[in-house]
Formats: C-alpha cells, sequence, structure tokens
C-alpha cells in the first residue's frame, strides 16, 4: 500500500467536506441536482483517486498487470 502525501491528503479532504456539505445542502433544500450531481462525481474522484495506490500492489501481486503501449519505453503497470 503506497500512503498519499500530506498534500494528496489535504487536498482530498476538503474536496470530500466541500462536496458532502454541498450534497447535505441539496439534502435539506429544494436542491439543485446539478450541484448535487458535480458533488457526487467529486467524491467518487476523491474514494478513486485514494484507492488506486491502496490497492495497486494488490492487483500486481494476483497479476493483474499491464503496460503503457503509448510510451517509447512501455512500463508495466
Amino acid at each position: 500500500m503506497q500512503p498519499l502525501s500530506h498534500t494528496e491528503t489535504y487536498s482530498l479532504s476538503v474536496l470530500s467536506i466541500a462536496c458532502i456539505s454541498v450534497l447535505v445542502n441539496a439534502w435539506r433544500s429544494d436542491g439543485e441536482p446539478l450541484f448535487a450531481s458535480l458533488a457526487i462525481a467529486g467524491v467518487a474522484f476523491a474514494f478513486t483517486y485514494a484507492l488506486i495506490p491502496w490497492t495497486g500492489d494488490v492487483f500486481v501481486k494476483r497479476g493483474y498487470k499491464g503496460r503503457d503501449l503509448s510510451k517509447k519505453n512501455p512500463v508495466e503497470l
């Protein structure tokens, strides 16, 4: 498991808190569906951004890996 840097942790925390506050505000009031959709997308982005480095080693150990073919020297991911 690769830990996130302090900057990444802080940025994702701020993004998540802002998105959750928008969702709570949309839930309590009449709410704007566009803002609620953007907030859900922001939470999903933060979750995915943190989840990929945390689970990357597990996938490589199981044999789920690939190469970046668009590079000159393909690196195994």
